[in-house]
């Protein structure tokens, strides 16, 4: 029998109802999070590392969550293609962060899993289709491919424990219904506001983004996703042709891209003729400008790499109008 006194008020008006449908994301996940940073709290509290090290192009956000949870770390170096400059050894006690950047980099995460094992820890917020194999830790962010309030997955590499945390009660709606209205300049405000405040505490996903995210047609996203990727690649010809930009990572059978990183030959520092048109290209991690260390290859990509927008919501049509302002503004 039920605790009436425990149970949720009887009568009034209505909550939002919060159904769960037939998609079972990431089922073999250990835990469903509030976000990435709950992710990484959690295992810091699970492995206890001496120090992580982490690549230098990469978002503060990662870098509060491990000074959150105590734990030190240090940056390594990349490649023009993203991949580690020189192995990183490690020491008793420490792990090695690596981000599928953009998604495009999953068979150079296996290789770092036969080098590193479960040594390694895999940041695939930029890569929610892709699952770590088993062996791996890993953990991906729902809220940058779908429109969630919260939500992120955690993978251990062995079978673990059931987590127990208090439900993500701190969402927000606001940004995701001004957004959905047409108000972006009212939807960019509040979304900014949200970020703020969002926490580094480990909590579980909220419930609306686990009702939301049991309804998606995931493999129709993911095909949506390639489509777009393959048509930016045929309408941005005249921008590779004239040595504008050049080809940079492609798109590997089976992957499902984050957004299309166009590589450009000179940095382009002004965006507005994009953001004029409704265009909203992000600068990914323009903070490592102010990060002190060596590492100028890192710094040239905050200007130099324009991630384009390729996600569900946009058809061909919207592909095209954004190649075509691409184009303009670059040749």
């Amino acid at each position: 029998m039920s605790n009436p006194t425990a149970a949720a008020s009887i009568g009034g008006f209505f909550e939002v109802e919060l159904p769960i449908g037939p998609a079972r994301p990431h089922a073999r996940a250990w835990a469903a999070l509030a976000s990435g940073r709950a992710c990484l709290a959690v295992l810091a509290s699970q492995l206890q590392p001496s120090r992580v090290w982490v690549p230098f192009y990469i978002c503060d956000s990662v870098l509060h969550a491990l000074e959150q949870a105590q734990v030190s770390y240090s940056f390594y170096a990349l490649t023009e293609e993203l991949e580690l400059e020189v192995p990183v050894e490690l020491s008793d006690g420490e792990y090695i962060l690596y981000v599928n950047y953009f998604g495009l980099k999953t068979s150079y995460t296996a290789t770092l899993a036969r080098r590193y094992g479960a040594r390694l820890l895999l940041d695939l917020t930029q890569a929610f289709f892709e699952e770590p194999a088993p062996g791996l830790w890993g953990f991906n962010s729902a809220r940058k491919f779908f429109g969630v309030p919260d939500g992120a997955y955690l993978y251990a590499p062995e079978p673990m424990p059931p987590v127990t945390l208090p439900s993500n009660q701190a969402i927000s709606l606001t940004h995701l219904v001004e957004r959905q209205a047409g108000r972006q300049t009212a939807a960019y405000a509040a979304y900014s506001q949200y970020e703020e405040q969002l926490s580094y505490a480990p909590q579980e996903m909220s419930a609306v983004s686990q009702s939301w995210l049991s309804w998606l047609d995931y493999a129709g996203i993911a095909r949506k996703r390639q489509a777009n990727f393959a048509l930016y690649q045929q309408l941005l010809a005249p921008v590779l042709q004239s040595g504008a930009a050049r080809e940079w990572l492609p798109l590997e059978a089976g992957t499902v891209p984050f957004s299309y990183p166009l590589r450009l030959t000179k940095p382009v520092e002004d965006r507005r003729q994009l953001f004029e048109q409704q265009i909203f290209v992000p600068w990914l991690w323009p903070e490592m400008r102010q990060r002190p260390g060596d590492f100028a290859r890192e710094r040239t990509f905050v200007d130099s790499v324009l991630a384009l927008p390729l996600d569900h919501r946009y058809g061909p049509e919207h592909i095209a109008r954004v190649a075509q302002a691409i184009v303009a503004l670059l040749t």
